[in-house]
């Protein structure tokens, strides 16, 4: 299976005040890789926050059980939507990428880059990492992308929006997919199944239920 438990990543950090306030922490990934991952609720809110679906891209690529081969990003321009943290895309930079894109709306871009000057040396940054502003309902903030990408990760955007703003929110998400890719670009689609009316949410278990989806090419 490509998703893998969340004990298979160690943490570590100052866990004070760590879901409102801000925090950088250690995270230890299967196949030795090791990144800081700067958290910032306070100036970005929950665009500042390291969600289970990222962790769980970051397995993907990292981990040597996952299905994919440990050079699937080798040589890949790859592209992060709704990225928060960006950290998806520094592991998927220390695993060969040519280049890595990282968007999010404006409110994250800062701790985006702070991540990425912690885990990616300068001289790489400057020739292989992106950090850009993207509103999915932009189309000129798209094309401003330079399509096509090999890879595009989508981690957890998808939430239980009201029923009036869901069906343009989603769209907009499909069309900006749809804008940055080729006829052979992979799509690593992860975020959280949202309960059924009248579930409840929540329990004893580190993070809800996941899912992991490959678009076709």
């Amino acid at each position: 299976s490509g998703v893998f438990f969340y004990a298979d990543v160690r943490m570590s950090g100052d866990d004070d005040d760590v879901e409102w306030g801000s925090q950088t922490m250690a995270l230890a990934l299967p196949g030795g890789i090791e990144v800081k991952v700067s958290q910032n609720f306070l100036d970005a809110g929950v665009a500042g926050v390291l969600f289970c679906g990222a962790v769980r891209l970051m397995q993907l690529l990292a981990h040597p059980a996952s299905f994919l081969p440990r050079d699937y990003c080798q040589g890949q321009r790859t592209i992060e939507l709704g990225a928060g943290t960006g950290i998806v895309s520094v592991v998927a930079s220390h695993m060969g990428a040519a280049h890595v894109t990282v968007t999010d709306l404006s409110v994250a871009l800062d701790n985006m880059e702070q991540n990425m000057k912690l885990n990616i040396a300068p001289t790489v940054i400057d020739e292989r990492c992106t950090v850009q502003e993207l509103d999915w309902g932009l189309p000129g903030q798209r094309a401003a992308l330079q399509p096509p990408y090999d890879v595009v990760f989508v981690a957890e955007c998808v939430y239980p929006w009201p029923p009036d703003e869901a069906p343009v929110v989603l769209q907009s998400l499909l069309d900006t997919i749809h804008a940055l890719c080729s006829p052979t670009t992979d799509v690593w689609f992860c975020g959280i199944n949202t309960p059924k009316k009248g579930e409840r949410r929540g329990g004893s278990a580190p993070c809800p239920r996941l899912f992991l989806w490959q678009g076709p090419r």
